[in-house]
């Protein structure tokens, strides 16, 4: 199906002033207005981060937002939906364009001649999917999915490194307990044979001297051993 697209330029200062913008009654998804926002006749560029939105009031004064779309020379593309064309008569609008900083920017107000369609079109559903509130709280949840994924993978990243680190510091410790009793049963053992044992620990070289004395046919004898510290 054609899309009809209808391209002016609105202003943020001024009155707009243009041949009147006529849609038919009840039409849906197939109108479009691409616009380029201007001061004074000066084009403003909207950035690709702004949210667009179209605002419209119809004749029995109900209001509502729509979404729109940034393109990349800078103008915007804003639907006419089929709320806005649901009832025949003028249908006054203007656009709003907010930064990332939550700045906000609205044109001066400009207006869509909705003709009364030949067939109600009762039997037609009406589309809201371009509502600005549908399309955010879309776009909100699916930000909030996204960060509890991300949420749930640090907790795993954090637990699973802090499990390592007991397992490490399990591990230290249980080399720790093994070289103390190691050291325990070697000291036991030269005490029972009458051996005294010194031990010097050189940590700049990580090693570790090992001396003994022991009584040899009535006589002290020094032993010498040199070994790598674990």
């Amino acid at each position: 199906m054609a899309l009809i697209v209808k391209q002016l330029s609105v202003d943020v200062a001024q009155e707009n002033i243009f041949q009147s913008i006529i849609a038919k009654q009840y039409d849906t998804d197939s109108r479009f207005l691409t616009v380029r926002l201007t001061n004074e006749g000066e084009q403003i560029t909207v950035s690709p981060t702004s949210v667009i939105i179209i605002n419209a009031v119809r004749e029995d004064n109900e209001a509502k937002a729509f979404a729109g779309t940034v393109n990349e020379d800078g103008t915007v593309t804003v639907p006419i939906t089929y709320w806005m064309l649901e009832l025949d008569g003028i249908v006054k609008c203007d656009i709003s364009v907010i930064d990332s900083e939550q700045r906000k920017l609205t044109t001066t107000s400009f207006t869509i001649s909705v003709e009364a369609a030949a067939y109600s079109g009762t039997d037609i559903t009406e589309n809201e999917s371009y509502d600005v509130l549908v399309s955010l709280i879309g776009e909100i949840s699916e930000i909030q999915a996204v960060e509890a994924s991300r949420v749930e993978a640090e907790i795993a990243r954090v637990e699973a490194e802090t499990a390592r680190i007991t397992a490490e510091q399990e591990r230290i410790s249980a080399e720790t307990a093994r070289a103390t009793s190691e050291q325990n049963r070697v000291s036991a053992w030269a005490n029972a044979l009458g051996i005294k044992e010194i031990y010097i620990n050189n940590v700049d070289e990580n090693k570790q001297y090992l001396f003994q004395l022991q009584i040899v046919n009535g006589k002290p004898v020094l032993y010498y051993e040199e070994a790598t510290a674990e």
